[in-house]
């Protein structure tokens, strides 16, 4: 049985599209049995709780929570849950992707697994974003899924990122001028002629943070800027500064400083008077 874009077997709790990718939550019952079927898409299948087994190619591969399997387009395999229920995020990669990664030398044909302290974390931060709607959170999205893809293919891509250190420093150059529009990674590797793979990675062993948490930095510093030596309204702060709306910029204002913007505005109120009456 053939599976197209976006269908994954056992309940659907959550799909979100980001720039060329898709992503799907799923959960399969307790001793929940998958017959015999291939994807058209590759995909990698995040294991977020649960064990499974899964033949593939006559060998049957026991997979548990923490494991990140690539599974090429049209490979054909069966599933049967064990005791506990299995719950999945599945990244997808349409063609234009492995393509891409064709282009840069990266030839992905055949299945992969991987288990590792940083697979693990990736994997989670994926989950929670996922639940995110804040402006930067598509860029995060994508940032993460190809931080996860170069986990997945880093043997072959190790080489794109020799002299990263002049793109890099252009990317940087980017993102401070353009933090509160909506940009994607596949924008930015088209600026400055870089897979978007090695910026994910490049970007977080250099600055030690995703792209989309940089980003989300430099709209929380440039609205709380605003707030405090502008007369601008919330409304127009938000926009200037890249949030959906005021209500979106208020709340990221009180996690960011403990304070809602008006409460942050009047701390500039109370010094300029505690300077007038030392005066």
């Amino acid at each position: 049985m053939r599976v197209v874009r976006g269908q994954f077997y056992g309940t659907l709790l959550g799909r979100r599209q980001c720039t060329g990718f898709l992503l799907t939550e799923t959960a399969c019952r307790s001793h929940e049995f998958v017959p015999e079927h291939c994807h058209e898409l590759a995909y990698v299948s995040f294991v977020l709780r649960g064990c499974y087994a899964e033949c593939y190619c006559g060998k049957t591969w026991e997979h548990k929570a923490g494991q990140l399997i690539f599974h090429a387009p049209g490979e054909s395999h069966w599933d049967r849950v064990h005791e506990d229920f299995v719950h999945f995020l599945n990244l997808e990669i349409p063609s234009p992707q492995l393509d891409r990664l064709k282009h840069y030398g990266v030839s992905p044909t055949s299945r992969m697994v991987f288990e590792s302290g940083y697979v693990i974390q990736l994997g989670r931060r994926l989950h929670r974003e996922l639940q995110n709607s804040d402006p930067a959170s598509a860029l995060a999205l994508e940032g993460l899924s190809l931080e996860l893809l170069a986990e997945v293919f880093r043997p072959q891509a190790a080489g794109a990122e020799d002299g990263a250190g002049d793109w890099l420093s252009r990317v940087m150059e980017i993102l401070r001028a353009r933090y509160n529009e909506p940009l994607t990674l596949g924008e930015l590797g088209a600026q400055v002629d870089v897979h978007p793979v090695s910026i994910a990675r490049g970007f977080r062993k250099r600055y030690l943070c995703s792209v989309g948490e940089y980003v989300r930095r430099l709209r929380i510093e440039a609205a709380c800027r605003e707030i405090l030596n502008s007369d601008l309204s919330i409304a127009e702060i938000a926009a200037r500064t890249g949030y959906f709306d005021q209500s979106h910029l208020c709340r990221m204002v009180r996690q960011y400083t403990g304070m809602s913007p008006t409460q942050l505005r009047a701390t500039r109120l109370l010094a300029s008077r505690r300077i007038l009456a030392s005066n």
